[in-house]
């Protein structure tokens, strides 16, 4: 039998001057209705029978004034009625038991009088949605803008149904505009109205990719009417931004507001993990774990500050917490391994803190030969000292390029490093020029010189990341022959490029991972995946070049190499996994727990 909604959907265009038909349910007794009416007292009838009468026009004809006026009567008691069960249901609704919601509901509109009909079908649609039936709530949307909607509440309540239904189809244009409308009809209405349609629509500006005005609307709630939601609310928008110290700022005030709420602290910890505060992500990993002690996140914050402060111990029995919490967290896992190592070989507590940390160049061995490698090909002050110190010729390595003598220029930039062998911006300089030279390995070289010098160096690692990028082009093409440390500095480039491109990634996954909203971006993970494949592809070719003898790694780096490879190839394959295991959906914060 269909539900009485289901019965107003299918028949909403027979409508009769006293009430709009619902369906055919009883459309048997019809044939004898009339005879029924004269036969019951309409006085004692239920409210199903009488529901059946007034749908009738032909039985409503055949009877006697006295008995249209008592149906009249019931009827009207029975939008009362009506009335007061969908403020029941409003309230059941509120405290999130909808599906006794969906019967009040249900009842007000089947019994409820016309002019009320379009905000009961508005609350239907809500709680569908509520339970996973967009289809019913879309149809239950549909009927109540067929209605005459007569004031600026039911406007607000039917359009943002509208919205609802449209974000849950990922239609954004259209929810805006819905939520636009009602928008506007909550300007003559209360707060607390005004500030749900703004919400609805910066959670829809959010899911748009429309960070800008999704915080313009979370920041209108603000000013209306503060709250440790709202706060929160415009707190996960700087967060997907990286917007950390805003982060914080918001969830200072939601704290305020709500300090046993779980999620903030969470979320505000993580914000000082990437802060690098490390002793206020502590303590906010530990009020999480105090407030709620099943969810693994605080104490991967706590475990994460151990660590970074060099308390391996602690941060062991944290991750292993983390662990019994969420067995498949492959953070942990990593975690555990990397520092049960350390434990067990304290000579390699930096090699396994830092993958590949060798190989990329980072390390004071790698440092120190490849400055010197330089330093013996490009000495000129040796036979030839022209300038009085590395200042005088670096300036004079400037004119020198700005007037397009090259050679000179180059000259001038080796005889500043020459004597000044901290002076980043000479490396980098000879780099350009070599660049200009066509020079690509001699290029390569002293990009990666200028960042052993100064890793911060953004214009050297820029530059790095491009001649690496025209080398592996040059090398697809066969257009370029390296002798075997040409080979080596590009695989060290490449290696560097992919390490920060997998940094990234993997910062991106994270903060889609923690975010509010629990709808996830799918391209973020397979963005963070398609990194970590095209490094494993990397890996496969140098460990290739290695066993063919084409490379002078030391063997302290290739070493290195095939615990990279293995480690690499898990991440990959734990995020492909994620994506078909769970269709792109991914652990989210939970609500707020006020």
């Amino acid at each position: 039998m269909q539900t009485a909604r289901d019965q107003r959907f299918a028949s909403d265009q027979e409508r009769t001057s006293m009430k709009y038909t619902f369906c055919l349910i009883f459309i048997c007794s019809f044939l004898t209705i009339s005879v029924f009416a004269q036969t019951k007292d309409i006085d004692k009838m239920s409210e199903d029978e009488i529901y059946a009468l007034s749908s009738n026009r032909e039985a409503i004809e055949k009877l006697s004034n006295a008995d249209a006026i008592r149906l009249q009567t019931r009827l009207v008691d029975l939008a009362k009625k009506a009335e007061q069960t969908f403020k029941d249901g409003r309230e059941l609704y509120n405290k999130g038991d909808y599906n006794t919601a969906l019967t009040k509901f249900n009842y007000a509109v089947k019994f409820g009088s016309d002019k009320d009909e379009p905000r009961y079908f508005a609350f239907l649609a809500f709680t569908d949605l509520r339970l996973g039936k967009p289809a019913d709530a879309a149809a239950a949307v549909s009927v109540a803008r067929q209605m005459e909607i007569a004031n600026d509440e039911d406007t607000v309540f039917v359009y943002l149904a509208q919205c609802r239904v449209d974000a849950a189809e990922k239609k954004y244009s259209d929810a805006i505009a819905a939520c636009s409308v009602a928008n506007i009809s909550a300007g003559t209405l209360d707060t607390v109205t005004k500030t749900t349609v703004l919400n609805d629509r910066a959670a829809v500006y959010e899911a748009s990719g429309d960070h800008a005005k999704a915080i313009a609307d979370y920041s209108r709630v603000i000013d209306l009417r503060p709250s440790a939601r709202s706060y929160y609310d415009r707190a996960a928008i700087y967060y997907v931004t990286k917007d950390y110290a805003r982060t914080v700022a918001d969830l200072d005030e939601s704290i305020k507001l709500a300090p046993n709420a779980s999620s903030s602290y969470i979320v505000r910890g993580i914000s000082y993990l990437l802060l690098h505060d490390y002793d206020k992500a502590f303590a906010d990993g530990s009020k999480a774990i105090k407030l709620k002690p099943t969810d693994w996140r605080g104490f991967y914050i706590r475990a994460r500050s151990y660590e970074e402060r060099g308390k391996n111990e602690l941060a062991i029995a944290d991750w292993q917490k983390v662990l019994s919490l969420d067995p498949q967290n492959e953070s942990a896992k990593a975690a555990l391994k990397k520092l049960n190592a350390a434990s067990t070989d304290e000579a390699k507590k930096d090699e396994t803190k830092k993958l590949l940390a060798g190989i990329i160049g980072k390390d004071q061995t790698l440092t120190a030969e490849t400055f010197k490698g330089l330093k013996t090909a490009t000495d000129p002050s040796a036979t030839s000292p022209r300038y009085k110190d590395a200042n005088e010729a670096f300036e004079t390595g400037r004119t020198l390029a700005a007037k397009q003598d090259i050679d000179g220029a180059l000259a001038a930039f080796e005889a500043a490093l020459a004597m000044d062998p901290k002076l980043s911006g000479a490396a980098n300089n000879i780099g350009a020029m070599y660049v200009k030279k066509n020079a690509l390995e001699k290029a390569l070289h002293a990009y990666l010189v200028a960042l052993s010098i100064d890793p911060s160096f953004t214009m050297a690692q820029e530059n790095l990341d491009a001649i690496s990028l025209r080398i592996r082009d040059a090398r697809r093409n066969a257009t370029v022959s390296l002798s075997k440390q040409g080979l080596t500095d590009y695989y060290r480039a490449r290696v560097s490029f992919y390490r920060r491109q997998i940094t990234s990634g993997n910062d991106a996954v994270s903060a889609e991972i923690h975010r509010r909203s629990s709808r996830l971006d799918c391209s973020v993970l397979q963005r963070a995946y398609q990194n970590q494949y095209n490094f494993n592809s990397l890996l496969r070719d140098l460990k290739s070049d290695l066993d063919r003898g084409e490379l002078t790694f030391s063997p302290a780096e290739a070493s290195d190499i095939p615990a990279a490879t293995s480690s690499n190839w898990k991440a990959a394959t734990a995020l492909f996994d994620a994506m078909h295991r769970y269709g792109c959906i991914v652990r989210a914060f939970d609500s707020m727990d006020y």
